[in-house]
């Protein structure tokens, strides 16, 4: 029953001898009752509360449906909002550490030190086998503004008949995906998974160089373990050797574990850990940034040219960035003496045998990143092979750089 049922049955039994018809276009006395029985309007249960301000509130009668609806509606919305007191940390345990710990549980404080850039942040978060929901925003007395999330919850496989548990006696719990309804069904027999919650929630406090987690609740949800990478070895082998590609290391490191005779433990360590393909190809691309750190641009090309001098100012002749000088196309021409003395005696007037040789010119597309490269060469009889006479790199193969290519 409603509150402003309950008060309806209390001021009709108070006021029942105070009734007023309504059919004479007066207003109600303070606190009395409109009944149906003397009024057109007898099909509503209306209440008339004259207040102090002349302000008069007419309900409706509502049947029970609707109310215990809007009292469940009121009660989900109270489950969403859950509050926890920051006081509940003051007997936690403090960890300093560098990263979240895996499998993170019950009520403990984490102090994650040594954070450089939100990079390093990301990843110590990252650590902790868990999913958590996006995070929303908070205010704690003490410590200012707070970011916290709750878990995600996890998922597990109902089908009595999965392969999954036929084969390893246990429901499948980690490996889902979602259909284009947008359920989330198991990998292995695609049937829809039964969502299972967790009440587990961390607050993050960020500072300037540290991270200040506070996790309380105990997860239902399984661990994610991540085996940690070998990223020092893979960037070792890399600086050795840039052109390995990512199936080569991961032969290399196997192959390595069992020539030591490591145990059979450890050669299925190694092998988890570099299983994944892609994360050894992004280790390769930190490792040809480390080794050129100055990149593809200009100004390496510059202290490059400054580097040939010395041996052969042909060697990088001439290089030009648009940016600075935009009368001219962006290139970088290069050749060298000896290549020069051959054009020279290429000439028809002369009396060299490299006069009666053609030259060739081509480009192409897929030998420098961004650029075109333009190539002048010629047949060596005594070499018995194409000899490159000038090469360019140009943003295009256009007329205006095949005349500059001519005139340099």
């Amino acid at each position: 029953m409603s509150v402003i049922t309950i008060l309806i049955c209390i001021l009709y039994t108070f006021f029942k001898l105070k009734y007023l018809p309504f059919e004479n276009g007066k207003w109600c006395k303070q606190g009395t009752v409109v009944h149906s029985e003397f009024s057109p309007v007898s099909r509503f249960s209306v209440i008339c509360f004259i207040h102090k301000f002349g302000l008069c509130l007419f309900s409706p009668t509502r049947n029970s449906s609707s109310e215990s609806e809007s009292d469940e509606d009121l009660q989900e919305t109270k489950k969403k909002q859950r509050k926890y007191d920051p006081a509940v940390w003051e007997s936690a345990p403090v960890h300093v550490v560098t990263q979240l710990p895996e499998g993170i549980d019950g009520l403990v404080v984490y102090n994650i030190t040594n954070i450089s850039d939100g990079q390093t942040k990301r990843a110590a978060l990252a650590t902790d086998g868990r999913k958590w929901k996006k995070s929303s925003v908070t205010q704690w007395k003490r410590y200012g503004p707070m970011r916290y999330s709750d878990c995600n919850g996890s998922y597990k496989c109902t089908n009595e008949k999965c392969p999954f548990k036929t084969e390893y006696g246990v429901i499948n719990r980690t490996q889902f995906k979602r259909n284009p309804n947008g359920e989330e069904i198991c990998r292995i027999c695609e049937s829809v998974g039964e969502y299972v919650p967790c009440t587990a929630r961390r607050y993050i406090k960020e500072g300037k160089n540290s991270i200040r987690v506070f996790h309380l609740g105990m997860h239902t949800c399984p661990q994610l373990s991540k085996p940690e990478k070998p990223k020092q070895k893979v960037n070792e082998m890399f600086k050795k050797n840039p052109n390995l590609t990512p199936s080569e290391i991961q032969s290399s490191l196997v192959m390595s574990a069992l020539r030591k005779g490591e145990d059979w433990e450890t050669v299925e360590s190694t092998a988890a850990k570099i299983v994944d393909r892609k994360w050894i190809s992004n280790q390769k691309q930190n490792a040809k940034k480390e080794i050129y750190p100055s990149g593809e641009n200009f100004e390496a090309v510059v202290t490059f040219k400054l580097y040939c001098d010395e041996k052969d100012n042909l060697l990088v002749y001439k290089v030009n960035d648009s940016r600075g000088n935009p009368d001219m196309p962006s290139f970088v021409f290069k050749t060298s003496r000896e290549r020069m003395d051959i054009a020279i005696k290429m000439n028809k007037d002369g009396d060299h045998f490299l006069q009666e040789e053609y030259c060739y010119f081509d480009g192409k597309v897929r030998r420098c990143k961004n650029y075109v490269t333009l190539t002048a060469s010629t047949y060596h009889p005594l070499l018995r092979k194409q000899i490159p006479l000038a090469i360019m790199e140009a943003e295009r193969e256009n007329s205006e750089n095949i005349e500059l290519f001519w005139t340099l």
